[in-house]
């Protein structure tokens, strides 16, 4: 609706509001392009200024909004989201997309004099292209859009102009000549022009206009009437000036832009994007979609003649209305297109599909959906893709016809998100031309299988036209087939409220209340409306306002609350509209009340859609709503004054007639002015016409799915190459076991993969390989071993995070003949952490690639070293094949290095010499890092001074210069936990152990006495690679403080120096910090170290245990005597492992006594300080110890024979544990003979006859359900003869064995309701349990693979709770995962979990 301003400029909206924005235009003779967008690109095309349609927009943009056009000639150049730049040669029929070396947003283009183009963006992007194919940066600063003038390219930035230019060089070579006018420091700007009288115009940010008349030697400030953003600026052709901006802001000079004054618009409040000379008018546009024409009054049309519009239950029914409404049988007459020939609404169907298809590949980056259809696993899916490709129209079964509405109805990840009002439209077309429009909507809703779109309606929009317009005979057929399938789909969704309330709304909307509605009518609407609710909480759908009346509206008033977007929605057709059809005037008093709330009580859009409404309305409520919104000022007086025009249009007296009441002049002589010009013409839905939908004629070819053929590196050139292994350790192997996918995860028609029959399994292989779809893990869980050939050849896919969980399962099912797929899951940038994990157990050469790159960074770097450290031979022997075929060999030559700072030398010098390259290798191993060209030599902190630390002293006892000493800091400064340089490598043998140790830990307390800077963290590291035991000792004490105080980085670098100094005491300490540490991440980061090293060792961490006891200076007897001087004291240990005294007499102290006259006191001394050194050392670490063997007994761990004898039965302190056990002897699974420790270290069996250990047994501490008949109560009687204390039950523990009732049900129901203090709940920790993270915190078991025991706890407790904010828990039962009953348990495992829950404490 056009408004006037002094005569002088007429505002005219020539395209109506859309749901899209127009950000930018560009005119060439009389052709105008617009772009803009919102989630999608959008392009239009005018050939007089006044019409638009749809272009072919850019399918290769990914997504997002277009906000720059330049048009020239037949030459269209594009730009946007994601750094998008796109050309067409050919008006935008064809697009190619052009490099512009950027991902940032690009919002303008331009063109210069001589031809170049320019194109500006975000975070000051500015490039220019002198050929139309590559695009140079430019360094402008530019903050705005670029302009071309005759002055140069305008480049508008941070509080200057920058004037562009492209020159030629005397070589010819292209170069820019920039002018950087000074503006007003401070300012952003976003646009600037020259004015036909030659002066420059900057505008931007706080309504900033700036002008210089002088060519950009001087700026000054123009006062206007606003502080809100400026956008743009052009001129008309006598010199008037216009600048835009938001809120509906234009302002405008007559005076080559001295002053400005404010064009009260009434159009829009919403931002205006842009504004281009267009002949004698300014077309401006902005983020309604609006597109509006400024032009002189001479060039409007006088008033017509036209007849006034019809008035029906005081609702005036112009064009406007009728274009907003969804009609009603007897209702307003609106026009309705006729069903097309079932042939060419096929045709235009599949147009549609194809197009979203295509748009849905290229702008989201997709997958054809279309030949995923055809290429399923499921046939019926399959028959909807090939029914989609044939370009011949195919009358479908109802079931067929339904699938296809169902994929027109999907609502997320799908490719019909695309142009889907086209495609529903469409689809309604061709079902009723080829099965009727009764059995078009009974498959409509049976194809309604999920729910309908938030505010939208689907295909049912078109229905209800046709139902509208229909006979009386086929519309009464077709309510008697809609509401009886309504009825039969609302029963067989049961259970899912969501589909059965939107079925109701569904045919409510197809059969709503009207002139010629009848009993049924009704009963279906009050159906429907027992699901009105507040929307987005209920299955409310605001398609039922346009199936009823003004009670309806009542109703959905009075359960929503508060008046949402959903009330004006959907767009350009209005729900509301259809509802003032049929309550008329009556309807005045509640709409006047529903301006919308919160957050659109704001937004131009809907309110705008209001007071549209409002006006078609002959009622003083009406008139006062919107009069309101015109006093209320601001953005509302934009809405309320266009209503008003709107309605005056209509009926000019009625709105005189309220003037006249508010003695408000300027309202009345704006309404004679409006009334003076030619109404504007009828509203029609815009852009119909789609050429991206009607111009593709062809659908996308068919690409196969991506697929990793991993590569395979050949050692080859090592003369002796060196074959894959798999080596699993034991909780490796049960973690694999444990995993696993849904049986369903894969599937042939519908069948589950483990289920198919031969045929069916061979029908899907050849499926796979027909469409070269590559093969997952589930795949290969799933498929018999005898298709994974088949398969493998494939090459993979890449799987999410959750299918390659599975991994483990394949490799640990098959070895090292699915290598490829743990190959190919290296490669994939998205699961290394994954892949390296399923990847430890597998020593092969094609794994260093992987772990060569993982190892040079940072992420993954712990998990590439634990496999360096497994397989070293292999990883010698890939990374020395990397260097010789000239791939990563930095990477390589890393691991070399390491593996070399590791003792393994032997390994690499073998391979290389095998290669011949030995010579090279050494040359790589002991070359000084720090003297290569670009190397970084570091720089000593002051306390890191030679002269202040203790003196190093070589091997030969000579003395080392102080030098020499610099030289070893700057080395240790250089080097870091994993790449040490090869000078600190030798320095382990060329100075004395002591004074090396001495100087390392003097540099640390230095180094932590100034404060423990990070950049001399390498101090720390220096104590790993040069200390000795006692350094272990103290820097244990220290790292197991620091986590407490703030220092957990420091912490976990201390783990690292333990395990580079690699000796026994150092990883006893380092297993200790593991195994008692109250910090729950440093006990993490201490177990990860303790696992590397033992899968180094090839052990297991409980094994690794096993040869890690230190022998605490015991004698091999394990004892050690005191000697007082006139006394003597045998030191033996008691069943918690802690020493006691035994006296000559047998009599067992715990105390040494006080010294005695006949005493030495000085052997006194030193025995009290023995004894007290020996408590300290076997205190740290006893109960670990028994803690650990008491596992072992429950869990049926056995130990070989060879490590039993060495490690237990004759080790000093190890064989106090043994001797108060009984151990039983296994041969394979099998009991062998049972036996204990004697006092001698000797076996003995239940006769207490000697005992030989076969050498190929193995060993292991029975629990009491294990032993043969008749032997634990022999072995109890020997043991209480002899009075040996057990360290833990063995013998007399307690055993469960499940009744019927709890191999079925809770074994612990006589333990429900117990109060456990949360305490006793996490000492579970020590016999085996985990904390299990549902929906709270709550405590299980692992049984065996893939079985957990859950104990159910209320409340349970969150993962960031402590002790202090726990409260006691509630026990309320035990339930297993993964396994079915408590019966199917095995006797140990089920007696071991009650008899766990039996030792919990209760309040």
């Amino acid at each position: 609706m056009p408004s006037i301003l002094n005569d002088d400029l007429v505002v005219t909206m020539i395209r109506p509001a859309s749901d899209d924005h127009v950000i930018r235009m560009s005119v060439h003779g009389d052709t105008v392009a617009a772009v803009g967008g919102q989630y999608a690109p959008r392009f239009l095309l005018s050939d007089d200024g006044l019409a638009f349609r749809a272009g072919r927009g850019p399918f290769a943009m990914p997504g997002g909004s277009l906000s720059g056009v330049m048009l020239r000639e037949d030459d269209l150049w594009v730009c946007g989201h994601r750094g998008f730049l796109g050309r067409s040669t050919d008006r935008g029929r064809t697009w190619q997309r052009v490099d512009a070396g950027t991902a940032v947003h690009l919002w303008a283009l331009a063109e210069d004099d001589a031809g170049n183009v320019w194109v500006s963006g975000d975070d000051g992007y500015l490039a220019v292209s002198t050929d139309g194919l590559t695009f140079r940066p430019v360094d402008a600063a530019c903050t705005g859009k670029v302009t071309g003038s005759p002055l140069g390219i305008l480049v508008p930035g941070d509080g200057r102009l920058s004037v562009c230019a492209v020159e030629s060089s005397a070589r010819g070579r292209a170069s820019h000549r920039i002018r950087r006018l000074e503006v007003a420091p401070g300012a952003e700007f976003n646009h600037a022009t020259v004015t036909p009288a030659g002066t420059l115009l900057v505008i931007g940010e706080g309504g900033a206009v700036y002008r210089s008349a002088d060519g950009g030697a001087r700026f000054e400030r123009v006062r206007v009437p606003t502080e809100l953003m400026l956008t743009a600026v052009d001129c008309f052709s006598d010199g008037r000036v216009v600048v835009v901006g938001a809120q509906g802001l234009i302002l405008v000079s007559r005076d080559d832009g001295r002053s400005f004054t404010r064009l009260d618009q009434y159009v829009s409040a919403d931002t205006f994007w842009h504004c281009a000379r267009y002949g004698e008018a300014m077309l401006v546009c902005g983020s309604e979609g609006f597109v509006l024409r400024l032009a002189a009054p001479g060039t409007a049309k006088p008033a017509s003649t036209a007849p006034p519009p019809e008035v029906r239950d005081g609702v005036y029914v112009t064009p406007q209305l009728r274009a907003m409404l969804y009609p009603r049988r007897g209702g307003i007459a609106t026009a309705v297109r006729p069903v097309p020939a079932v042939e060419e609404a096929w045709a235009a169907l599949r147009r549609a599909l194809w197009a979203a298809d295509l748009a849905w590949m290229e702008h989201r980056g997709k997958r054809s959906g279309i030949w995923e259809l055809a290429a399923s696993h499921d046939a019926d899916r399959r028959r909807l893709g090939e029914r989609i490709l044939d370009p011949g129209p195919r009358t479908g079964t109802l079931a067929q016809d339904a699938a296809l509405v169902s994929l027109t109805l999907q609502q997320y990840s799908t490719f019909v998100a695309f142009y889907r009002e086209r495609i529903h439209e469409r689809l309604a077309d061709f079902l009723v031309a080829s099965a009727g429009l009764a059995e078009a909507a009974r498959r409509c809703l049976v194809g309604l299988d999920d729910e309908l779109p938030y505010v939208d309606v689907g295909p049912f929009g078109r229905l209800r036209e046709l139902l509208a317009t229909a006979g009386d005979a086929a519309y009464a057929e077709a309510r008697t087939v809609i509401l009886q399938t309504c009825e039969s789909e609302a029963e067989h969704a049961s259970g899912h409220d969501r589909r059965r309330a939107d079925l109701r709304w569904a045919t409510t909307f197809m059969l709503p209340l009207g002139p010629q509605s009848g009993e049924e009518e009704r009963r279906a609407h009050d159906r429907a409306l027992k699901y009105v609710g507040d929307f987005g909480n209920s299955p409310v759908h605001a398609c039922g306002l346009a199936a009823g009346d003004l009670a309806t509206l009542e109703r959905y008033r009075k359960a929503g609350g508060k008046v949402g977007h959903e009330f004006f929605a959907p767009f350009p057709r209005v729900y509301l509209a259809s509802l003032l059809e049929a309550a008329g005037s009556g309807a005045a008093p509640v709409l006047a009340r529903m301006k919308p709330a919160d957050p659109f009580d704001d937004d131009p859009f809907y309110n705008g859609v209001w007071c549209r409404l409002l006006a078609h309305l002959d009622h003083d409520d009406a008139l006062e709503a919107l009069y309101r919104q015109r006093e209320a000022g601001g953005r509302s007086l934009t809405w309320g004054t266009a209503g008003l025009v709107l309605a005056a249009r209509i009926d000019r007296d009625r709105v005189l007639r309220l003037a006249e009441r508010k003695r408000d002049a300027r309202l009345a002589a704006l309404v004679e002015r409006e009334c003076a010009l030619s109404p504007e013409p009828p509203a029609a839905p815009y852009d119909q016409e789609d050429p991206a939908v009607d111009l593709v004629t062809e659908p996308a070819g068919y690409t196969p799915p991506p697929a990793r053929h991993p590569r395979i590196l050949r050692a080859d050139a090592v003369c002796h190459p060196i074959g894959p292994e798999a080596v699993w350790r034991e909780e490796e192997a049960e973690h694999a076991q444990s995993q696993g996918v849904h049986e369903e995860a894969v599937t042939w028609d519908g069948v589950p993969l483990t289920r198919c029959d031969e045929e069916q399994l061979d029908a899907f292989v050849a499926h796979r390989e027909k469409w070269a779809i590559p093969t997952t893990v589930p795949d290969l869980v799933l498929a018999p071993r005898r298709l994974h050939d088949r398969l493998m050849a494939l090459g993979f896919g890449d799987d999410d995070r959750w299918s390659l969980r599975a991994l483990p399962l394949v490799l640990h099912r098959h070895g090292v003949s699915h290598l490829p797929v743990l190959l190919a899951a290296l490669e994939h940038p998205q699961s290394p952490e994954t892949a390296l994990e399923a990847a430890q157990p597998f020593g092969d050469v094609s794994i260093v690639p992987a772990v060569s790159r993982a190892f040079a960074g940072r992420k993954h770097k712990v998990l590439a070293r634990s496999w360096i450290l497994r397989h070293p031979r292999h990883a010698a022997a890939g990374a020395l094949a990397l260097r010789a075929g000239g791939q990563e060999g930095g990477e390589a030559s890393r691991v070399l290095r390491y593996l070399d700072a590791q003792g393994h030398r032997p390994v690499i010098l073998e391979f290389a010499g095998a290669m011949g390259v030995a010579e090279e290798i050494v040359r790589l191993l002991e070359e000084d890092p720090l003297a290569a060209p670009k190397a970084k030599r570091p720089v000593l902190p002051a306390f890191a001074a030679a002269r202040g630390l203790p003196p190093l002293v070589a091997a030969d006892g000579s003395a080392v210069p102080s030098g020499e000493v610099t030289e070893l800091l700057v080395r240790l400064a250089f080097s870091n936990a994993d790449e040490v340089h090869p000078g600190v490598l030798a320095a382990r043998a060329r100075y004395t152990p002591a004074s090396r140790a001495a100087l390392v830990w003097a540099l640390l307390q230095a180094w932590l006495a100034d404060g423990a800077p990070p950049k001399a963290a390498w101090c720390m590291q220096a104590v790993g690679f040069l200390g000795d035991d006692e350094c272990a000792r103290k820097l244990t004490a220290l790292a197991r403080r620091w986590p407490g105080e703030g220092a957990g980085a420091r912490a976990q670098a201390a783990l690292d120096a333990l395990r580079n100094i690699g000796t026994d005491a150092a990883l006893v300490h380092l297993d200790l910090l593991a195994e008692k540490s109250r910090f729950p991440a440093f006990k993490a980061a201490a177990k990860e170290r303790i696992h590397a090293v033992a899968y180094a060792r090839g052990l297991s961490a409980d094994e690794l245990a096993d040869r890690l006891v230190p022998s605490l200076g015991l004698d091999e007897d394990g004892a050690d005597v005191l000697d007082t001087g006139s006394r003597s004291f045998r030191v033996v240990f008691d069943h918690t492992l802690m020493p006691v005294l035994r006296e000559e007499t047998g009599a067992v102290l715990a105390e040494l006594p006080r010294p005695g006259r006949t005493d030495d006191k000085a052997l006194a001394k030193a025995a009290k300080a023995k004894l007290t050194a020996l408590r300290k050392d076997a205190r740290s670490s006893a109960s670990l110890h028994l803690a650990r063997m008491e596992r072992a007994m429950c869990a049926g761990r056995r130990i070989p024979a060879g490590v039993f004898t060495d490690r237990f039965a004759r080790h000093p302190w190890m064989t106090h544990l043994a001797r108060r056990l009984v151990w039983g002897a296994f041969d394979g699974g099998e009991l062998r003979a049972t036996f204990r420790v004697a006092e001698d270290s000797t076996l003995a069996d239940a006769g207490d006859e000697l005992f030989t250990l076969p050498e190929r047994s193995s060993v292991g501490i029975l629990h009491p359900l294990e032993f043969p008949g008749g032997a634990l109560p022999a072995w109890s009687e020997i043991f209480a003869d002899y009075e040996i204390l057990q360290p833990f039950p063995q013998l007399g523990r307690a055993t469960y064995t499940p009744d019927e009732e709890e191999r079925g049900g809770d074994p612990i129901a006589r333990l429900h309701g117990r109060k456990v203090p949360y305490p006793a709940l996490r000492g579970l920790e020590s016999r085996g349990w985990v904390r299990w993270y549902d929906a709270s915190v709550q405590m299980a078991k692992p049984i065996g693979p893939r079985v957990r025991a859950v104990l159910y706890t209320d409340p349970g407790w969150h993962a960031s709770d402590t002790v202090d904010s726990v409260e006691p828990q509630t026990v309320r039962g035990i339930g297993l995962r993964g396994a079915g009953t408590f019966g199917e348990l095995s006797p140990v495992a089920f007696s071991e979990l009650v008899y766990d829950l039996h030792t919990l404490p209760g309040e």
